[in-house]
């Protein structure tokens, strides 16, 4: 059976020239976004939760066969990994990506696998404002084969 890996939202606010909007989201991100620039695309805060999600969901494979690994060595590993990440609005560039203690219970192999996970990943295009996310990766074990009747 495969490992799970589940990834959730912790909260979100959109920051919009020096006003603070707080939103409730049924999404996957937490986004800060600043202040605009010039360039680039203008994503609204729905469609920058949404990128986000597919930049992300493309290092899920990498991901599951890190804590598959881990699994191996260790049949109880499991946790949550909560990371705060940047997104550079001049590259897409994902930077500064930190494990956030207090959401985290996962061993510490695992809250490596989801920061190297994260290195190189780049938001295409650009946008013109940068933005600040928080993303929740939650490993389990896969349930117990059912019994045959």
């Amino acid at each position: 059976m495969k490992p799970v890996l589940i990834v959730r939202m912790i909260s979100a606010r959109l920051v919009k020239a020096g006003a603070s909007v707080a939103l409730a989201l049924a999404g996957i991100v937490c986004l800060v976004v600043s202040a605009a620039g010039c360039g680039h695309a203008a994503r609204t805060t729905a469609e920058y939760r949404t990128d986000t999600r597919s930049l992300l969901h493309t290092r899920e494979r990498s991901l599951a066969a890190c804590y598959a690994g881990l699994l191996a060595t260790d049949p109880a590993a499991e946790g949550r990994v909560r990371v705060r990440f940047a997104i550079a609005k001049e590259t897409g560039t994902v930077t500064e990506p930190q494990v956030e203690p207090a959401g985290t219970t996962a061993p510490p192999e695992l809250q490596q696998c989801v920061l190297r996970a994260l290195d190189g990943l780049e938001l295409a295009p650009p946008d013109r404002v940068s933005a600040e996310a928080t993303f929740v990766w939650i490993f389990q074990r896969p349930p117990p084969p059912r019994p045959k009747l």
